[in-house]
């Protein structure tokens, strides 16, 4: 939780201080909806982190890099619409190779190795800065709910589907061209921790699940997500701004 704290505050102090730099005319009107699509880079964070392979060593995880697609629907509120509601989806492919491969592009890795299958939906809210000029910067947060398998592929074996629900706070910077903003190009840093509210263990005989509770380690492993996302921003309703006649 501390380190999400100063990553909260990280993403304050940088994007309002680009809004400083950056200021510009006025030359459209603010967007009703936005939606960016993105390419995910990721990295385990927390308790989701771990290299260390042995043939006795327990437990579900082994996770650092991944990969993934994510698309975002906001809508503008108000007059300047500064503030946005954010829903989205995104997947995730979570592996860590025991090769000589860069885990990152690994499609299929070498045993043994750690394989997850992640699915989030989000509902937040952004404050997103200027946005009637080219150049705008956007910090929020949500509310997730997180889909987290394995499978039959994964080290330990396949890992029933486990729901949990955490919180994401996440940034970044929009560029839109041309006369009529309707295009443009996202680059954004998101952290989601997907079990803040929830998680459990069930040792019975047989099971396959992601055992994140108390029952097995003794302490709740908390499973977070960095990601980096680079896309694609589209403009619904955004117009340019009108002059007045001299």
């Amino acid at each position: 939780m501390r380190n999400l704290i100063k990553l909260a505050v990280f993403f304050v102090f940088t994007i309002f201080n680009a809004n400083n730099i950056f200021s510009q005319n006025l030359p459209y009107t603010p967007p009703v909806v936005t939606i960016n699509t993105n390419f995910n880079g990721n990295l385990a964070s927390l308790d989701f982190y771990g290299t260390y392979y042995t043939e006795q060593a327990m437990g579900n995880y082994g996770a650092v890099w991944g990969r993934g697609a994510s698309v975002n629907f906001k809508f503008g509120i108000g007059k300047n619409k500064s503030f946005r509601i954010v829903t989205g989806f995104e997947y995730n492919k979570m592996i860590n190779a025991n090769d000589d491969s860069f885990p990152f592009f690994t499609i299929d890795p070498a045993g043994p190795a750690t394989d997850y299958d992640i699915f989030t939906g989000v509902l937040g809210g952004e404050y997103v800065t200027k946005p009637r000029c080219p150049e705008r910067f956007y910090i929020g947060g949500g509310f997730t709910a997180n889909r987290i398998s394995a499978p039959l592929t994964n080290k330990n074996g396949p890992i029933d589907p486990a729901y949990r629900f955490g919180m994401q706070i996440h940034g970044g910077y929009e560029y839109v061209f041309g006369q009529k903003g309707m295009f443009g190009i996202n680059v954004g840093l998101k952290y989601n921790y997907m079990n803040l509210f929830n998680s459990g263990s069930d040792l019975s005989p047989g099971s396959a699940n992601l055992n994140d509770g108390v029952g097995l380690f003794g302490f709740k492993r908390k499973i977070a997500l960095i990601s980096l996302n680079l896309g694609l921003v589209f403009n619904l309703g955004q117009k340019p701004f009108p002059t007045k006649k001299m």
